[in-house]
């Protein structure tokens, strides 16, 4: 996703299941991926760059170790961070897309 979302460019909120594979995520407002709460994530050759914070992650079960294949994060004002910042709200992301 490239052109600067009002909050995240990938968001997983409160347990979904996503596989993500050749992305690259940018000039986001607040982060490149977002995870609150969610574990079951398997994201690979991916990158994170040029967002306030690369990747945010707000989930005590996700697995770094096995969630995570060749996904760098690189270019952002923070790469990596664990936070807990509010997930943009859906009605709110269409509304800035639609202006």
């Amino acid at each position: 996703y490239e052109g600067g979302s009002g909050g995240s460019g990938i968001v997983l909120y409160e347990g979904p299941t996503a596989t993500l594979r050749n992305f690259d995520s940018r000039g986001n407002a607040l982060a490149g991926m977002q995870i609150v709460n969610a574990s079951d994530i398997w994201a690979t050759q991916g990158l994170l760059r040029e967002n306030t914070i690369g990747i945010n992650i707000q989930s005590s079960d996700l697995d770094v170790d096995t969630a995570f294949d060749q996904v760098q994060a690189f270019g952002n004002q923070r790469d990596f961070d664990t936070r807990d910042l509010p997930a943009p709200i859906a009605i709110e992301v269409l509304d800035t897309i639609r202006q």
